[in-house]
């Protein structure tokens, strides 16, 4: 054994550091005894700790990260929608960290635009308002979806619609499969919260439909046609035999009246929701005014019925009749109405002005419903699904540029599917 001693002074105490080893190489244990020379040689001997995860120091040549182990991370959120963060190492053996990483690839849905994407590469990116496309910029008739006066898309790429009196679906460029035979031509179809469909059915029942294909009434002798989900996970329903909008609870069943002060040329036909939710508009029967109704935070109606196109004696297109069938609403807040009496799509503004949009070739492919794409399964996202009723019920697809309407910056199509998008200059409400 080597030893080794000094002589040190520690306040009023004088101290014999005593150092043995078990041996005299570099990498023998040793022992640091100190003895008290003051009060008779008292010896206090310590060992320090040797390097090694659970000393409580982080010890580099070791690659350690942390220690003692309780205090290593276990998990990583990521500090913003941009940034990746994962969980590198162990606790167990005090190498465990987040490392982070920037996000550079385009992607639908994650929350970030990199820097060198843009939309429409990118949907979490800004859009802008101010430069959409004035004209469609392309127009395509597909072979197997069908519908009538409602379609939606489910998350597995399915568009559902009404053929004849058979509720069917097919996918973009798939055969279409009835799902409910004889449910009945109907009107306007909604995604719940819950992820089943709403349903106006001819007998004037709202009926909900489960993704399994069973039916159930959840309101009967309401005599809709527009049907849609509102952001408070409500039913919204025009009613044009009653000219009323109703508030149906799609749980309870129980329907809230409302406004029923509707003029006696305008009869409420299609709806459709401004892109914060707070603004119904509503398209009609008659003259063929535009109407809207404005709610507040707690999804009441604020003021009087406001009429955004049309006069006393004249409607949408200037005519003096009009009927709505359509009230769609983009991410711009601009509406995409289909009127039967003039079978042309017209865009409304905001600010109610109103443009020619598309013109079938002729009144045998008049438009009915309404659906945007959701970006996946070959359905594009600034696209607007159309059905031809008395075309065999086929859908046009129309690529407008614009990306569909949203609650709060996220695009809806069914409650448990939503992308974001922001927006550089939002015109609409």
């Amino acid at each position: 054994m080597c030893q080794g001693s000094c002589r040190t002074v520690s306040g009023c105490k004088t101290l014999l550091v005593v150092v043995a080893t078990a041996s005299c190489g570099p990498s023998g244990s040793f022992e640091i005894q100190l003895l008290d020379l003051d009060s008779g040689g008292e010896t206090n001997t310590t060992k320090p700790e040797a390097p090694g995860c659970g000393n409580g120091k982080i010890d580099a040549e070791l690659n350690e990260k942390c220690d003692p182990p309780e205090e290593c991370p276990t998990h990583c959120p990521a500090p913003d929608a941009c940034t990746t963060a994962s969980l590198v190492g162990s606790p167990d053996q005090c190498n465990a960290e987040c490392v982070t990483e920037a996000i550079v690839a385009c992607a639908h849905g994650d929350g970030c635009c990199p820097l060198l994407c843009d939309y429409p590469n990118d949907n979490d990116c800004p859009f802008d308002c101010a430069a959409i496309p004035r004209q469609p910029l392309s127009v395509k008739l597909l072979d197997s979806p069908r519908g009538h006066d409602g379609l939606v898309i489910d998350t597995d790429g399915y568009m559902l619609g009404i053929d004849g009196n058979n509720l069917v679906r097919a996918q973009r460029n798939g055969d279409a499969t009835v799902i409910i035979p004889r449910i009945g031509e109907g009107h306007q179809l909604a995604w719940l919260p819950d992820g089943d469909i709403a349903f106006a059915t001819d007998d004037g029942s709202i009926t909900r439909i489960t993704t399994s294909g069973v039916t159930s009434k959840i309101s009967t002798n309401v005599m809709a046609y527009g049907v849609i989900t509102g952001p408070d996970g409500m039913l919204y329903v025009s009613s044009r035999s009653r000219r009323k909008i109703m508030r149906i609870d799609p749980t309870t069943g129980v329907v809230d009246e409302l406004f029923s002060g509707f003029p006696s040329s305008s009869s409420p036909r299609a709806i459709g929701f401004s892109p914060d939710g707070r603004r119904l508009y509503i398209g009609t029967t008659g003259v063929g005014r535009v109407h809207y109704l404005d709610f507040d935070d707690t999804m009441e109606v604020v003021g009087d019925l406001e009429t955004l196109v049309g006069t006393a004696e004249t409607g949408l297109n200037g005519d003096t009749h009009g009927w709505h069938d359509t009230a769609g609403v983009d991410a711009c807040g601009n509406l995409y109405i289909s009127d039967y009496t003039s079978t042309k799509l017209f865009r409304v503004s905001p600010s109610g002005v109103v443009t020619l949009y598309y013109e079938p070739p002729t009144s045998r492919k008049h438009l009915h419903s309404i659906v945007w794409g959701t970006g996946e399964h070959g359905w594009l996202l600034d696209a607007i699904y159309m059905s031809e009723p008395y075309n065999d019920g086929k859908v046009l697809e129309i690529v407008t540029g614009v990306p569909s309407r949203d609650f709060a910056g996220l695009v809806i199509h069914r409650p448990e599917q939503r992308n974001r998008i922001k927006f550089r200059d939002k015109i609409g409400r």
